[in-house]
């Protein structure tokens, strides 16, 4: 099981994010290991455990109330199948392209707020963007 936390926690968010078309068997395959997880999941409703006390408990209700307590938010968010989700608000963008959206607005306000910042510090104003004050002599 920890192989498949690991392929999960590393390979599915690369494919997510980097790769837009993968093969059926690559689908197939996760949506297998996904379909482990849930299995999983009823295992650990029906599964003993040891309390405190060092005594089993075999008691369904005491045992889904732990495990409710505990794992099961995340065995639940390990289950979805966040490959199939659609993170561009259903327009036919790629990943990368949306990524590349956001990249440039990240460097295009970060280059604005540097040159306002600069010509602040120089006491300049930057030609086109009316930022800045003072003559342009740097004093």
């Amino acid at each position: 099981m920890m192989l498949l936390v690991i392929y999960t926690g590393t390979y599915i968010p690369y494919k997510t994010a980097f790769i837009d078309n993968s093969s059926e068997t690559v689908n197939t395959v996760e949506l297998s290991i996904d379909s482990l997880f849930i299995i999983d999941i009823i295992v650990n409703f029906i599964s003993a455990y040891e309390d405190n006390e060092r005594n089993i408990e075999f008691r369904f209700f005491r045992i889904a109330q732990k495990y409710v307590m505990s794992w099961f938010v995340f065995d639940v968010l390990s289950c979805i199948p966040f490959q199939y989700l659609d993170f561009t608000g259903g327009s036919d963008t790629t990943s990368n392209e949306v990524f590349t959206e956001i990249n440039d607005g990240f460097v295009s306000t970060n280059t604005t707020l540097l040159l306002d910042l600069g010509s602040r510090l120089l006491n300049t104003t930057i030609p086109g963007t009316g930022t800045g004050t003072g003559t342009g002599t740097g004093s």
